[in-house]
């Protein structure tokens, strides 16, 4: 799916976030460690934008980006290079990270948790691969609270996002699983409590924009 609607990916996100998603990836700059000599590990990093939004304003010692659409990461390759970041991309599933334990002071992944066929088993490898004191930072949408705002969003999920979606990427049915997929998601607390399960000692439930989008910041 991801390699079908690659071309039109990134104008398609910045359209139908009305150009918010950028700010939202960059909220994690916000929970950051310190640090110049950070390691960086991005999964499901699809073009790359959760690394350029970070590598543009934070430092790191080394980043790499783990993605299973060969077409969306020759895309972030691309990228890197017109931006001049030093970060390197592979073929790899969050299912099973390719690379040893304790191998990352950070592991970001932004709007892809919910792809995953077992979000305890990816949470597993996330921790895995963590360093101890490492941090997680994973983005994704949620539901918001307010009844008039989950209306409308409700709306714009079914109805909206399919239409806009299908209209400019000639693939609707990528834009009605990525509608029902937010709306199949658990609450943040129950997401919380799935995390927890995976052995992080230290959880932050964090939202943003009305709660139209959660940040879980993770401590190993």
């Amino acid at each position: 799916m991801f390699d079908r609607i690659s071309p039109s990916y990134d104008r398609l996100n910045r359209l139908l976030s009305l150009g918010f998603d950028l700010s939202w990836r960059r909220k994690i700059l916000k929970y950051l460690p310190n640090s110049k000599t950070l390691t960086l590990i991005d999964l499901a990093t699809g073009s790359g934008d959760q690394i350029f939004a970070l590598a543009s304003k934070h430092p790191f010692g080394s980043i790499q980006g783990f993605d299973l659409s060969e077409k969306m990461l020759f895309l972030a390759l691309e990228k890197a290079k017109k931006k001049e970041i030093p970060a390197s991309f592979q073929l790899g599933s969050a299912l099973a990270i390719p690379t040893d334990d304790e191998t990352a002071d950070i592991v970001t992944l932004s709007f892809g948790i919910r792809n995953m066929t077992d979000r305890k088993k990816c949470l597993r490898e996330i921790h895995r691969i963590l360093k101890k004191d490492g941090s997680a930072y994973i983005l994704d949408f949620s539901t918001p609270k307010n009844p008039l705002l989950k209306k409308l969003h409700n709306f714009y999920l079914t109805t909206m996002l399919p239409f806009l979606g299908g209209l400019l990427s000639k693939d609707r049915k990528s834009y009605e699983y990525l509608g029902s997929s937010i709306q199949a998601f658990p609450s943040p607390t129950a997401f919380a409590t799935e995390i927890e399960e995976s052995g992080f000692s230290e959880i932050k439930i964090i939202p943003i924009q009305f709660g139209i989008v959660t940040l879980y910041a993770l401590k190993k």
